[in-house]
């Protein structure tokens, strides 16, 4: 069963108060955040609402405020299988080549 605060539209709305709260500890005004970003006023304003707006747009807010590192971190670079190491492993020489004869 879904909790309440997980839907979609309570990450969202969280989401856009914890990035107004950050804009608002770096004493910028939504102007200057947008500047910053180089996106729109309304942009900045639709997502601390907690409205839609693209992923791109949202992750230029994040590195104004540079928050990119910690966005990096919920989605961890995962490592290559041990399979998948094995398949892109060059084989191991048998023998010498007469080249370097």
């Amino acid at each position: 069963m879904k909790n309440e605060t997980d839907t979609d539209e309570a990450v969202v709305l969280d989401l856009g108060r914890r990035v107004a709260r950050h804009r608002l500890n770096r004493d910028w005004t939504q102007e200057r955040l947008a500047e910053e970003a180089g996106v729109s006023l309304p942009t900045v304003s639709r997502l601390e609402r907690g409205e839609s707006t693209s992923l791109v747009s949202f992750l230029r807010v994040l590195r104004a405020l540079d928050l990119m590192r910690d966005l990096k971190r919920l989605v961890p670079e995962v490592p290559p299988s041990p399979v998948q190491e094995l398949r892109t492993r060059k084989p191991a020489k048998r023998r010498a080549s007469r080249r370097g004869r």
